[in-house]
C-alpha cells in the first residue's frame, strides 16, 4: 500500500509539473523585414516557449540559430504589438514583435 502511494504522488507531481509548464508557454508570433527575412529564410515564425520573457529573450533565440543577426543588432529597431520597443519590454502570450533592420532610399 505504501509503495502504491508513493507511486501515485509521484505521478501527481509529474502531472502537476507538465500543467505548470504548459500553462507559462507563450505563443509569440514574430516578423522579421528586408535583410533579416533573407537571414533567416522567412518573413514569420510562431515562438511557443515558457523561456521567453522580453524582446532580448526572443532576440536571442534567433541569434543563436542565425549568428549573422548577431552583427546586426546595434541598427536593428524592434517593434513589439506595432509600437517601436526597446530589448527590455517584457513580452505576453499573444504578442508580435517585428524585427526591423535600417533601410535606405530615396
Amino acid at each position: 500500500m505504501t509503495r502504491l502511494i508513493t507511486e501515485l504522488v509521484k505521478t501527481i507531481d509529474e502531472i502537476c509539473s507538465l500543467i505548470c509548464y504548459t500553462l507559462s508557454v507563450m505563443s509569440i508570433r514574430v516578423l522579421f523585414f528586408a535583410s533579416l527575412a533573407d537571414m533567416t529564410g522567412e518573413r514569420e515564425r510562431r515562438v511557443e516557449s515558457a523561456e521567453v520573457t522580453d524582446i532580448l529573450s526572443v532576440f536571442n533565440k534567433f541569434a543563436a540559430e542565425f549568428p549573422a543577426m548577431e552583427g546586426h543588432r546595434a541598427s536593428i529597431l524592434f517593434a513589439l504589438n506595432s509600437e517601436f520597443a526597446r530589448l527590455d519590454a517584457p513580452v505576453r502570450d499573444g504578442d508580435e514583435i517585428a524585427f526591423l533592420p535600417p533601410v535606405s532610399g530615396g
